[in-house]
């Protein structure tokens, strides 16, 4: 009977043990499945969202599978815990259920949620949950330094809650009339401080492993059964989204400028030009904001080469139809327009109008030098073909703009008497020089032009001054369009960025100008001993603005690959470099008399780019991109700059021993860094 009654025990308890074990298997499986559809979420973010990668969804907190109370993104943070958003369009999951047909629970971190309020997120980005095991010790504890571990934290937590058990001498209440979102009827507790059911971010105070039995009672205690995310998987796929964004970007702008590759900029061994009266702390403010230089930077082949270095970018488009926001480029903007003045009624003079021959328009170009904030909008709806074109012209350019923005512009009364206003005003053509004088104006006695001569028919002339009244501080041109404007791409070359131009036409495309017309009159002629070749300002006869006909504008600036905003505001242009073989430089064919492709050489200092050398890589690669894992400026065996100062314009503070330096050999197992391949000689 006993041998029978132990026998008996025995089956029983490996029943109960079989059936544990299908729950638990149950259990990791949907678990497992809506861990894989969190980190696709945070890869896939962009491609549905503004922000950058690696959000996560907030808890559901009524019920109904959606994140947050049904908005979500009005919150200012998501609640602490809740069930798992699985009708999230974005997610692409089910409504999953445990082996007990609970639906599953779930918490996110402070730092990966993805509301409007949320957090830089990039390879630098901590995770603030902690873990218990099952006996309490603290596994993660997200009150410590996680910088340095291999999981930087815990980026959220999914449950499987399991039956209802006892919590604190009371039943879970899941009947009819309890409330079902409450986490305290679902959620177990082990001890003060490891409740499943609350958390406190950045604290010891967070969740506990389950299952977990009284050893003496073989009760369960906790029987929720957990999955963890850490930040560093939401973080790998973060990065991935990144890199690929950047050699989507480079590809599109290949395709732009006929496979050709954009000039970068180092990381270090940057000066400006000292004869511009520039310092190198220029250099490293205007590098530190992830600008590219201007045409005064000197690029120094020391320790990184001018084809190594981070990709000049403009956060943002550059004309669209719809609102573009900031581009967060600073760069200088060339702007040409071609200008009519109209036939009559512009211009009255002692009550007599003043008429104009209108068969030649002219053009007035000028050259704004750096701006800030260049934004294009469109101010109407998409199809109207009205948008503006803002910028910030900074304080520091006061007192500097360029004097390109003055016209001059001479006409001549073609009136016989030569003295009558009313006659029609024929434009002095400048002898193709584009620059204008008095004296294109002057004729010989049969009223013939004569520019060089004295005038012997005695003309009046007119002067024509435009010039652009364009001061520091916020600048705007209405442009009212009526197609879409052309776009022409000129590539880099050996001493130039590329750069875009877009010309706008209609009927009067600019509304309103930020010039200002200055006109002049003068009843100039020469007699025997008398020169005269100037304007008197006693003869001037007003000022006024917005006098003249736009026929088109064509806005011309750098061109550079064209990255989200969120690049910049998570600043993972801090951490990622570009590569191309020299022979791909805009200037390789002037430098080095060669053209792609580039030779396939074992020299780890000529020809294509080689990959994991060492373990038969690649050895044919053309361009690759390389993100610093981690990179908070100490990355790699020697991530501290020499000089003992973490600077994020470093290389040597940002990426692994081997790709530091400036030769052309790359490593992706001697650290954390990460290596995207653009283009390749090879299949």
């Amino acid at each position: 009977l006993a041998m029978a009654g132990w026998g008996a025990t025995s089956f029983v308890e490996n029943m109960r043990q079989d059936a544990e074990q299908a729950r638990f298997l149950h259990n990791q499986r949907v678990l497992q499945e809506a861990k894989q559809a969190l980190l696709s979420y945070a890869y896939r973010y962009p491609q549905f969202n503004s922000q950058g990668p690696g959000r996560l969804p907030c808890p559901d907190t009524n019920g109904d599978g959606a994140p947050g109370a049904g908005a979500g993104l009005n919150l200012v943070v998501c609640r602490a815990v809740g069930r798992f958003p699985w009708s999230n369009d974005d997610l692409n999951f089910y409504d999953a259920r445990d082996a007990a047909g609970e639906r599953l629970w779930y918490a996110v971190s402070d730092n990966f949620y993805n509301l409007a309020g949320g957090g830089v997120i990039n390879s630098d980005t901590l995770g603030t949950l902690s873990m218990h095991d099952q006996t309490g010790r603290i596994m993660i504890d997200a009150s410590g330094d996680l910088s340095n571990s291999p999981h930087q934290g815990i980026a959220a937590v999914i449950i499987a809650p399991g039956a209802v058990l006892e919590r604190d001498g009371v039943i879970q209440d899941r009947g009819v009339g309890a409330d079902l979102n409450d986490p305290v009827n679902y959620l177990d507790r082990f001890a003060a401080g490891i409740d499943n059911a609350s958390f406190a971010n950045a604290t010891a105070d967070g969740f506990v492993l389950g299952p977990i039995e009284d050893m003496g009672t073989r009760e369960l205690l906790v029987n929720d059964q957990i999955i963890i995310v850490t930040a560093a998987e939401v973080i790998e796929m973060a990065e991935k989204a990144a890199l690929e964004i950047y050699r989507d970007a480079i590809l599109d702008y290949l395709g732009q400028t006929g496979d050709q590759y954009p000039w970068l900029y180092n990381y270090s061994g940057i000066t400006y030009d000292d004869n511009a009266g520039e310092s190198i702390d220029d250099a490293i403010e205007l590098l530190g904001t992830h600008y590219p230089a201007n045409n005064n930077f000197i690029i120094e082949r020391v320790d990184n080469l001018s084809d190594q270095g981070r990709v000049p970018s403009i956060f943002g488009e550059y004309f669209v139809e719809d609102s573009s926001g900031n581009a967060g480029i600073e760069t200088d903007l060339q702007i040409t327009v071609n200008l009519t003045i109209p036939e009559n009624g512009l211009f009255e003079a002692d009550g007599d109008e003043l008429r104009f021959d209108t068969s030649e328009p002219f053009v007035l170009s000028f050259t704004t030098g750096i701006l800030d904030n260049v934004r294009f909008e469109n101010i109407g709806t998409p199809s109207d073909g009205e948008g503006r074109l803002s910028f910030t012209v900074p304080a520091s350019a006061a007192g500097e703009l360029p004097d390109d923005g003055t016209k001059d512009i001479f006409y001549w009364d073609e009136d016989e008497s030569g003295r009558s206003r009313l006659g029609r005003w024929r434009h002095c053509p400048d002898g193709g020089n584009g620059d204008a004088t008095i004296r294109d104006c002057h004729r010989d006695s049969s009223q013939n032009p004569d520019p060089e001569g004295d005038n012997e028919s005695r003309e009046e002339i007119l002067k024509l001054v435009i010039q652009y009244d364009l001061n520091t501080g916020a600048q705007s041109i209405d442009l009212d369009y009526d197609n879409p404007p052309v776009i022409v791409i000129d590539p880099a070359t050996a001493t130039s960025h590329a750069r875009i131009s877009a010309t706008f036409s209609g009927d009067n495309v600019i509304s309103a100008l930020p010039f200002k017309s200055r006109r002049f009159w003068d009843q100039h002629y020469h007699e025997e001993g008398d020169s005269k070749g100037y304007f008197d300002e006693s003869d001037r006869i007003g000022v006024t603005t917005n006098a003249l006909i736009v026929d088109s504008v064509t806005i011309n600036m750098r061109y550079y690959p064209e990255l989200p905003r969120w690049v910049e505001s998570n600043q993972w242009h801090n951490a990622i470099r570009m590569a191309y073989a020299e022979h791909y430089r805009p200037d390789a064919l002037d430098t080095f008399g060669l053209t792609p492709p580039c030779p396939i050489m074992t020299n780890p200092t000529q020809g294509c780019l080689k990959l994991n050398p060492a373990e038969n890589g690649l050895n044919d690669v053309v361009s690759l991109l390389l993100i610093g894992n981690e990179h908070g400026w100490q990355d790699g065996v020697n991530g501290e700059a020499p000089d003992g100062d973490l600077d994020a314009n470093d290389a040597r503070s940002i990426f692994d021993a081997g790709n530091q330096d400036g030769d052309t050999t790359y490593f992706t197992r001697l650290g954390n860094d990460r290596v995207m391949v653009i283009e390749r000689l090879g299949p």
